[in-house]
């Protein structure tokens, strides 16, 4: 069964982008279909099971765009062992969209890095729930960004160290 999935880009201003971030998608292995569309500055993607995510993501920042990705921090009541641990990554890491989930026993959170434009906050809250664990409502508000992390070119100098 293919998983279908949508992603923002960013940085796309023509019809030549959209061919090239389509060429880049078609690349990647196990890439069935890809449709990119200017306007909403979205991809559409059809995946065979199985398939990284992140690796057909990368041919986008390789084709010199940015996928969309937010990250959210989701506490969670009720994980008493590493059983609960890995049953809330699984859960959270079937959903279509999401490209990892990690969660800390110590501090009953969920970290998880998806696709917004394919999984939404209610529906991460809502697997942790079927898995059995209470999601609290205080999540970190969830921050899109480009896949890899971002690294300022400000062109302000770095204040000098008083200690220098």
């Amino acid at each position: 069964m293919a998983l279908e999935v949508k992603v923002g880009v960013k940085g796309m201003t023509c019809a030549s982008c959209v061919v090239r971030v389509e060429r880049a998608l078609k690349r990647a292995p196990g890439v069935e279909e890809a449709r990119v569309n200017l306007t909403t500055e979205e991809a559409f993607l059809r995946l065979q099971e199985g398939i990284d995510l992140k690796e057909v993501l990368k041919q986008v920042e390789e084709a010199g765009y940015e996928p969309v990705v937010a990250r959210v921090e989701i506490p969670i009541r009720g994980m008493t062992c590493a059983a609960c641990v890995a049953r809330v990554e699984r859960a959270l890491k079937k959903l279509p969209g999401v490209l990892s989930a990690h969660v800390n026993l110590a501090t009953e959170k969920a970290f998880v890095e998806y696709l917004p434009d394919t999984v939404t906050l209610p529906r991460l809250r809502q697997a942790i729930r079927d898995a059995g664990y209470e999601p609290l409502e205080v999540a970190q508000e969830e921050k899109r960004a480009p896949l890899t992390p971002w690294i300022s070119s400000s062109p302000c100098p770095l204040p000098s160290s008083p200690f220098s």
